[in-house]
């Protein structure tokens, strides 16, 4: 079936790009000390921490307000890290309920659900955080910012989980655990508000979609 090998081969090619884009930083000695990440800049809490966040990312030679890097940063998520992970849940959603019918439509729906609603929570942060650094920061935009990206991990995190359990079900044991690990270092970030781990847990995706090109 078409959408089944286009959900395989475009897994694959994402959790490449995932890991190509995450590991370098998270590998590197000196990686604390380049520029800030955008997972850093999307849980700080007050405008004096993400201006001097922001900060890191403006060109050399430029006002800070350019943020050219970071301003690309926020376009490359809205329109390709977003529609990629959606898209991904979605077709897994729909492979999940197709290949394993006596599973509840609850997962369908779960699945979709939490995947559409972190999507949207994403968007809606990429526009505080794009506001913010074009304009004066205000708390206001920070909490914005803050709680747009709380709900954008958590649900992405309980789409991992509701989709590990299904695959659980279904005898896909590397993917299932590789997904548990994942949702595990996503929910110690989330509650422990543990930056690394929330990055290790963006990292890991990488790998899960690897384990989904080979042995969905």
């Amino acid at each position: 079936m078409f959408w089944y090998w286009f959900l395989k081969i475009f897994a694959g090619l994402v959790g490449l790009g995932l890991l190509g884009l995450t590991l370098p930083r998270l590998l590197s000695p000196s990686g604390t000390e380049s520029s800030a990440t955008q997972i850093e800049i999307e849980w700080e809490r007050t405008p004096e921490g993400m201006k001097a966040l922001l900060e890191t990312q403006a060109d050399e030679g430029s006002q800070p307000q350019t943020f050219k890097k970071y301003q690309q940063g926020l376009t490359f998520d809205s329109w390709v890290i977003v529609p990629a992970y959606l898209t991904i849940f979605i077709l897994l959603a729909l492979h999940i309920q197709k290949a394993e019918p006596s599973l509840p439509g609850f997962y369908l729906y779960a699945i979709i659900f939490f995947a559409l609603t972190a999507a949207i929570s994403d968007w809606t942060e990429n526009h505080f955080m794009r506001a913010a650094s074009l304009t004066g920061i205000t708390q206001a935009m920070v909490d914005a910012k803050y709680y747009a990206n709380l709900i954008k991990w958590s649900l992405i995190a309980a789409a991992i989980l509701f989709s590990s359990l299904a695959l659980w079900k279904m005898g896909k044991v590397w993917i299932s655990g590789m997904g548990l690990v994942d949702f595990a270092l996503l929910a110690v970030g989330i509650l422990a508000h543990k930056i690394l781990f929330v990055e290790w847990g963006f990292s890991s995706m990488g790998w899960l979609l690897l384990l989904m090109a080979f042995l969905l």
